[in-house]
């Protein structure tokens, strides 16, 4: 095979006053040598259909300009397989400085900009309208609005982070959490006809002669794609379906892959700098292989079929039908589902409320009298969607790892339709049985057995000094029992627990990251339905009916631990309140011994 050249194009398109755009940087690096190991490229996209289908706003007014890093590789460095290797990635860009300086450049003058015009809104030196109670009238830029801004600018890699972080009222404030619920489906889509000619290459045939009918233009766009509504041909005699077509967007993974590089990079200087405990390189990893699993939609496929034969059964949980022979790589056909997106937690009214229930205790009283409170409907939708993801987590552990609120979607029908599946995560059996026991014995306030639990869930290693982590792991918990289980936060929780992670080198597993930031995400999503909802005192009957009828011998040991005091003494009091817990009889403090 002839040798190639490899030419690497950074494009910055910046909007600004002016008009006109940067011209691109070409820059030509030499024939290599000798081809490196293959490796995945392949675009990708994570977005649910239908998320826009009955949205009543609009996408983003002014199409937001991009900054796009395209890397030309040959046939032969690809493969089929999209999985993420950090070794073969960085190898990869380690050749490539130009590039990788010329993208350093780009995010560096991206957030110079957001800094510099953040602080001339804030001593309002930028002329700005706004209402009687003195915000920004709609419309108006601000720090939010222009950072979420800039994430589009800079690419998937960063809508992705964005994305992550609106469904986090514990990291971010009410009106950045509004901004970035944006990133979710209102994204500039990229032209149709190339969307067509994507199609038509994978699928091997023509649009007209698969589709009766086909959307001009998307009725969704996010940062790796964009989904159409059309109409695929029936058999003789059978009608025509409604299905949605998601489709890539294209050389979206080649600016995934450097912009992982480039975050890793950061990740090991930081750790360096600030000499932490914490293998930030790692968590990129782990971060960066769920992202590429996705770029396969075939394995979304394979997912959301897994999916449905697992939780198919609960009469309130939907799973759209996938149609395998017209779904490929970049492509998938799935039935369209209508609907309505559930309430965000991202609500600027219903963030208030809950910023100031989690302020203290006599911040909640108001906020539960506030009126801010989902229909019935709503929080019927909201339990059955925690019901599913215990069921997920902790009894078949497979699980939906993106439950953010443009992938849950509230059917006509009533019923709870899952979307994308392209994030999805394993738990082995023993790892749900020691989940089960941590939380057993975090409400009945057995501490000292908690460290046992975090070794056998992979947060600490074996033969760990226990005399120090106890102490530690004892006020942590206690602060968060401190009103009772039904009231325990389990984002507040998971910061408050992360510190101590980082003081003791706690380990993070695989599975830690995604199921974290899963439980996260739908209490965030429950949270604005109600202000007063805390997913692990939700979770707590389904553990102990669990507890009461899995008959497995580790099960069997965990309840006899849990009643059975160290002298042999049996505590009826425990039994009488897992029964109680069972039937939903009890709440609050009597929860807790």
């Amino acid at each position: 095979m002839s040798s190639l050249q490899h030419c690497y194009t950074t494009t910055t398109r910046l909007r600004a006053c002016a008009a006109g755009a940067a011209a691109p940087v070409q820059v030509c690096l030499p024939p290599r040598r000798s081809p490196l190991p293959k490796q995945s490229l392949h675009t990708a996209t994570l977005l649910s259909h239908s998320r826009l289908s009955n949205h009543k706003g609009s996408p983003v007014a002014r199409p937001l300009s991009t900054v796009a890093v395209k890397a030309v590789v040959s046939q032969a460095e690809e493969m089929d397989s999209p999985a993420y290797d950090a070794k073969a990635n960085n190898q990869y860009w380690e050749r490539r400085p130009v590039p990788f300086v010329a993208r350093l450049i780009v995010i560096g003058a991206e957030l110079t900009r957001w800094y510099a015009r953040s602080m001339l809104l804030k001593l309002r030196l930028i002329p700005q309208r706004y209402d009687k109670a003195g915000s920004p009238a709609q419309g108006t830029p601000t720090p939010a609005s222009l950072m979420k801004d800039m994430l589009c600018r800079l690419g998937p890699a960063f809508i992705k982070i964005g994305q992550a972080l609106s469904s986090r009222p514990d990291l971010l404030p009410p009106d950045y959490l509004v901004e970035f619920e944006q990133l979710q489906d209102r994204i500039p889509p990229f032209p149709s006809d190339q969307a067509f000619r994507v199609m038509e290459s994978e699928l091997g045939v023509s649009v007209k002669s698969t589709f009766s009918s086909f959307g001009a233009e998307p009725v969704a766009a996010a940062s790796l794609g964009q989904v159409y509504r059309a109409k695929l041909r029936g058999s003789p005699g059978q009608p025509d379906t409604d299905v949605a077509v998601k489709v890539q967007r294209p050389g979206v993974a080649q600016s995934i892959s450097l912009d992982v590089y480039i975050l890793r990079w950061a990740a090991i200087a930081i750790r360096q700098f600030r000499k932490l405990n914490t293998d930030l390189p790692k968590l990129v990893d782990e971060w960066a292989s769920s992202l590429f699993r996705e770029l396969d939609y075939r394995t979304e496929l394979e997912n959301a079929e897994r999916f449905k034969a697992l939780y198919g059964h609960m009469k309130e949980i939907y799973v759209p039908a996938m149609y395998k022979e017209y779904t490929t790589s970049q492509v998938l056909t799935m039935e369209w589902i209508d609907g309505t997106r559930l309430r965000s937690a991202s609500s600027k009214e219903r963030m208030e409320a809950v910023m100031r229930r989690t302020q203290g205790p006599s911040s909640s009283s108001s906020s539960s009298s506030s009126g801010l409170r989902g229909s019935e409907e709503d929080l019927a939708l909201v339990e059955a969607g925690v019901r599913c993801s215990l069921e997920q987590m902790l009894e078949d552990g497979f699980y939906h790892a993106d439950p953010h609120p443009g992938n849950l979607l509230k059917m006509r029908d009533g019923r709870l339709a899952y979307l994308d599946f392209g994030m999805c995560g394993s738990i082995d059996k023993k790892t749900r049985q020691a989940l089960v026991t941590s939380v057993l014995n975090l409400v009945n306030r057995e501490y000292h057995r908690l460290a046992d639990d975090f070794v056998s869930l992979g947060l600490l290693p074996e033969g760990i000094d226990k005399s120090k982590v106890v102490p530690a792991l004892t006020e942590v918990f206690q602060t968060a029992l401190a009103a009772g289980v039904t009231k325990m936060s389990f984002t507040q929780l998971s910061s408050d627990l992360g510190r101590t992670m980082y003081q003791f080198n706690f380990r993070i597993p695989p599975y830690y990251t995604l199921l974290v930031r899963s439980l996260t995400v739908l209490e965030g999503i429950a949270l604005a339905s109600n202000p007063d909802y805390q997913v692990l005192g939700s979770a707590y009957p389904w553990i102990a009916r669990r507890l009461l009828t899995d008959r497995t011998p580790e099960m069997r040991d965990t309840l006899r631990a849990l009643l059975y005091d160290q002298y042999g003494r049996f505590r009826f009091v425990r039994l009488e309140s897992l029964l109680q817990v069972c039937s939903h009889l009890v709440a609050g403090d009597v929860l807790v011994y």
